[in-house]
């Protein structure tokens, strides 16, 4: 019955221009960052030999970067968004809960929201780094200091201290920035279902669903900021930026389980409520 309820839910979805409109927008910003790049190319150049493509893409120094991962809870939500209160607004929550159970409606509901979310959170980041590929077709060089030439010793300290797996980094470049994409799509993942789970208890309209979990990942952020926790940012530890990046494994991992406690807990909770929408 899951699967069903994902089929019959993935169908709608990809049928709809919001979800168009999200690769559309995710389009864009990938020929944006590779645009900036090449306005930046002197960057590239203090760095000589390491020039792998994930330092010449969206996840490496750009501000199209900055921008897309700030907006990236509203590109995740905005595919589903409407149909968080959909059945509900039509009368139709009554009859696919009788239709499908309770457990299937939801968890059905979970698992395509986690997949478009993901599909639309890595999209423009793996296409920016297709075209950072073909823009800087740089080979993994497998360095170190002894076979750098010109390379300052400031930039490998901090690769070594603070990018998130510098080994894989130096030497396999293509690979961590895979990596670093995936981590990307997880946290897309965990913004579009909180968004679904608080949508769970009260009713609204299409765009304070898409806006709540970017409102609130701003709002985080501001908090930590003027608390002095920037070390808990998201943002520094999900990139290649040589100057900025504080690449923690620990923190990354801890805010998602947070955020997978917070969600798994709102959507259990409207599986044991009787009263399924809050109005």
């Amino acid at each position: 019955m899951i699967i069903q309820a994902f089929k019959t839910d993935w169908r709608r979805i990809h049928s709809r221009y919001e979800f168009q409109v999200a690769l559309l927008v995710g389009a864009l910003f990938a020929l944006a960052g590779i645009a900036e790049t090449n306005q930046t190319n002197g960057l590239f150049a203090t760095l000589n030999t390491l020039r792998p493509p994930n330092v010449a893409s969206l996840l490496g120094y750009s501000q199209v970067g900055d921008v897309l991962f700030a907006i990236l809870p509203l590109l995740a939500t905005l595919p589903c968004a409407w149909y968080y209160h959909f059945d509900a607004e039509n009368r139709l929550l009554s009859i696919t809960l009788s239709r499908l159970g309770r457990s299937s409606y939801f968890l059905g509901r979970v698992i395509t929201i986690s997949f478009t979310a993901f599909l639309v959170s890595v999209f423009p980041y793996a296409l920016n780094l297709l075209f950072s590929l073909l823009a800087y077709p740089f080979p993994a060089y497998g360095l170190n200091p002894n076979n750098v030439y010109d390379f300052s010793a400031f930039y490998f300290t901090r690769i070594r201290n603070s990018i998130l797996f510098p080994s894989l980094f130096l030497n396999k470049p293509v690979e961590h920035a895979l990596l670093l994409i995936l981590l990307i799509g997880i946290y897309g993942v965990l913004m579009a279902l909180l968004s679904y789970s608080i949508t769970l208890y009260f009713r609204k309209n299409m765009a304070v669903t898409m806006l709540l979990t970017t409102v609130l990942a701003f709002s985080v952020i501001l908090f930590l900021n003027i608390f002095g926790l920037t070390a808990w940012v998201l943002p520094l530890h999900l990139s290649t930026d040589l100057l900025f990046v504080s690449g923690n494994i620990k923190i990354v991992m801890l805010e998602y389980l947070l955020l997978t406690l917070l969600n798994t807990f709102l959507v259990a909770s409207k599986l044991i409520i009787n009263k399924d929408v809050l109005v």
